[in-house]
């Protein structure tokens, strides 16, 4: 495998402000666009994920890409709406189980799977190659980042998608048979988990008892859910089950 600039090991990742300094959000958008196609875009509940989500937005739209945003969703529901939506590109905005500052990208196929080695390598090489032809001033940077209104002639390209979080929760709890009278404890880390594991367990007769369970993104994965134990283990009475979420939900312990 190829040394590569901007992706690691899980997508393309960094702190939040030299991400969006940088411009990799935009080159990326500019990258993905060129195999022209709909891309389904979700976020995480960071503070940075908004800007980060305009300025890929951005990038997209200056190519041929069709822009389907679907606003703050869990990962594995993002790579369901892949798949429900027929997209070329998935793109998760999130830092996963990092802490607050970090943010990141993660590309997903139309299968709602991972990149293989090779795509990821392509998409890098095509993102270095854009920034090396088109250097970045920090003003610029901040313009990337604001409103996409002012780009003329791309609305037709934009396709918001409502309900993907209400069409995910019903086909996970169609997965399951009933567990009346069971009884959890959940930590959904301040992440995009919160509310909506507790809806899923509760649909199937579960009673729940949830601890961070509200979307903060100043607070998402601090001292708590998969990557902190020890909130779940104090809050998960003897003999009882608990599970700890991540803050994009694509772990869970």
């Amino acid at each position: 495998m190829l040394c590569m600039r901007y992706f690691g090991t899980d997508g393309i990742r960094d702190d939040a402000d030299a991400l969006l300094k940088s411009g990799a959000p935009y080159f990326l958008g500019k990258a993905l666009s060129a195999a022209c196609g709909k891309v389904v875009v979700a976020r995480d509940v960071r503070t940075s994920s908004a800007a980060i989500e305009r300025m890929l937005t951005r990038g997209m739209l200056e190519g041929e890409a069709q822009v389907c945003p679907a606003g703050v969703l869990p990962t594995p529901a993002l790579a369901y709406a892949a798949q429900a939506h027929d997209a070329r590109f998935a793109v998760m905005i999130t830092a996963s189980h990092n802490a607050p500052n970090f943010n990141g990208l993660k590309v997903f196929s139309r299968r709602g799977q991972k990149l293989s080695s090779r795509e990821e390598e392509a998409l890098d090489d095509a993102i270095c190659t854009l920034a090396a032809g088109e250097a970045l001033t920090e003003e610029f940077s901040q313009t990337l980042a604001a409103d996409c209104s002012s780009l003329k002639d791309t609305s037709h390209r934009v396709c918001v998608l409502k309900d993907v979080q209400s069409d995910y929760l019903s086909r996970v709890i169609s997965l399951f048979p009933r567990f009346d009278g069971m009884r959890v404890t959940l930590d959904a880390a301040h992440g995009c988990m919160a509310r909506l594991a507790t809806r899923a367990f509760e649909a199937l007769g579960v009673q729940v008892s949830a601890i961070n369970d509200d979307r903060d993104g100043g607070k998402v994965n601090v001292d708590c859910g998969s990557t902190h134990m020890g909130a779940i283990l104090a809050a998960t009475p003897a003999g009882e089950m608990g599970f700890a979420f991540d803050g994009d939900g694509d772990r869970v312990l």
